[in-house]
């Protein structure tokens, strides 16, 4: 059977696919930006994060502990909202998601460089206002 009849063929037996359906074709054509793929985003690059950061301590002789994660993320967290504090991501809207995920990305290859973390820290900072000011993550 073609796709598109077998989605057809759906929609007719399930009234909820089809509403379903109509909210996807929906958020397409408005541009509307899909939160959970914007969580996974953001959690897949701290987890590449994480490996880097085990990587590079492995290699220089270190043990990576557990608070050598959350300070990472710490960091993380303060270059997007100038706060050492806890985020809840699952709360972010997309547009933070994003940039949370992109200062992630940028810390991940500043790691793999071996950036010291005072370094990391500023350069993270310039980095999140160079994407406010591009308006790459505004609002």
């Amino acid at each position: 059977m073609h796709p598109k009849l077998g989605v057809a063929f759906a929609r007719w037996l399930d009234v909820r696919f089809s509403i379903w359906c109509d909210m996807q074709i929906d958020n397409i054509l408005r541009g509307k930006i899909d939160a959970k793929r914007m969580r996974h985003e953001a959690a897949a690059s701290f987890k590449v994060m994480q490996d880097m950061l085990h990587d590079v301590r492995n290699g220089n002789g270190k043990i990576t502990k557990p608070y050598h994660y959350s300070n990472e993320a710490r960091l993380i967290n303060y270059a997007l909202t100038g706060e050492f504090g806890r985020v809840d991501r699952d709360t972010l809207p997309a547009h933070e998601l994003d940039a949370l995920a992109l200062l992630e990305k940028k810390n991940t290859v500043l790691l793999g460089r071996c950036v010291d973390y005072k370094d990391r820290k500023k350069m993270l900072e310039q980095y999140a206002l160079d994407l406010r000011a591009s308006k790459e993550i505004a609002a």
